[in-house]
């Protein structure tokens, strides 16, 4: 029997992911900070600031549908490992092509980008920083279910310690002897309170303490606090970063994230069901994955664009982006194999 779809996560994986490409959309702007004209500035830097809670978004969701479920731990290992290292293998390869045919260096990408930061591009950081979790993900499951551990189990817990003290002692190697950086391996643990919360927050009621008209009323508040906040680090700190103020890790983005997916949860019943949403829902993976690739497309082609009419190229970026990946991931799953990389 298939397990029944719940409306509000669909609804959030895809704001998680028209999120990312807003980020992506606006950080050429935002890093032009006092070099255009402020009033474009200020646009960017609201849909930035509006859209840095999308990996938060994403990790909460996984938490949300994967926790609580009681598998065994070698099904879980075999179903989630596998939809995770065939797109990243996959599209490791394909950005690594597209790189080297934009004059990369095939041997510096691969030593400096791959075996150091995890990633042949830059959004491929969250597979990998995903992979690292989810080998977690059995052993959290079992304290919720309130299962006792095998020796097993135990054994592997311990394995993939030792693992991680492993890829900690080569990242002191490789730093003192190459004076080079050993990353991709070490977030993995600030992403376990997203994972955690999602379950919490899709298994409970929390209507006493939290109304959604309140949650609505702290959301509208963050969206004017957050850019003005930015314009802040900016104009009086010098740092002209927009994860700066509002990282993944920060205590604004937690409670950002947290409110988007409580507030959504309280207005499910109001949210459509239909077969165009889930489409959209069930893409957003791969959406995420080749957004890149349409995006750079698309700047290539309107460059002229970028200062003069920004209000529109900012979100018919958006908007394109989004659609053609929509459109070019469907096609993808219709090729044999395509539904396993997307």
């Amino acid at each position: 029997m298939t397990k029944q779809k719940v409306v509000y996560i669909e609804y959030l994986r895809i704001i998680a992911v028209l999120a990312v490409i807003g980020i992506h959309v606006s950080a050429p702007f935002f890093n032009k900070y006092g070099k255009i004209d402020n009033t474009i500035w200020w646009f960017a830097n609201l849909i930035s600031s509006s859209s840095r809670f999308a990996v938060p978004l994403f990790v909460m969701i996984s938490g949300s549908v994967l926790l609580g479920r009681d598998l065994p731990v070698r099904d879980f290992y075999v179903k989630r490992l596998k939809r995770v290292l065939l797109p990243l293998i996959f599209w490791s390869v394909f950005y690594l092509f597209i790189r080297v045919l934009d004059g990369g260096d095939l041997g510096k990408i691969f030593i400096y980008d791959f075996l150091l930061k995890g990633r042949v591009y830059p959004h491929l950081w969250y597979l990998t920083m995903y992979l690292c979790l989810i080998l977690f993900v059995p052993y959290i499951d079992l304290c919720i279910c309130g299962n006792k551990p095998t020796f097993r189990q135990l054994a592997v817990l311990i394995m993939l310690l030792f693992m991680f003290d492993g890829l900690n002692w080569l990242s002191l190697i490789v730093n003192q002897v190459g004076k080079l950086n050993l990353l991709w391996y070490r977030s993995f643990p600030l992403f376990f309170g997203y994972f955690i919360a999602g379950y919490l927050l899709k298994k409970y009621d929390l209507s006493k303490f939290l109304s959604g008209r309140v949650t609505a009323v702290f959301l509208i508040f963050m969206v004017v606090l957050n850019p003005i906040l930015n314009y802040w680090s900016c104009d009086h700190l010098g740092i002209v970063k927009d994860y700066f103020i509002l990282s993944n890790y920060s205590l604004l983005i937690i409670f950002v994230t947290l409110l988007i997916f409580y507030y959504f949860k309280k207005i499910s019943s109001y949210l459509p069901r239909n077969r165009f949403v889930l489409l959209l829902s069930g893409s957003s993976f791969g959406i995420y994955l080749v957004h890149p690739f349409w995006l750079n497309l698309i700047r290539q082609h309107l460059p002229q664009y970028i200062d003069t009419y920004s209000f529109i190229f900012m979100p018919t970026q958006i908007i394109t982006t989004f659609t053609v990946s929509f459109v070019s991931i469907l096609l993808i799953k219709k090729i044999p194999l395509g539904k396993f990389i997307c």
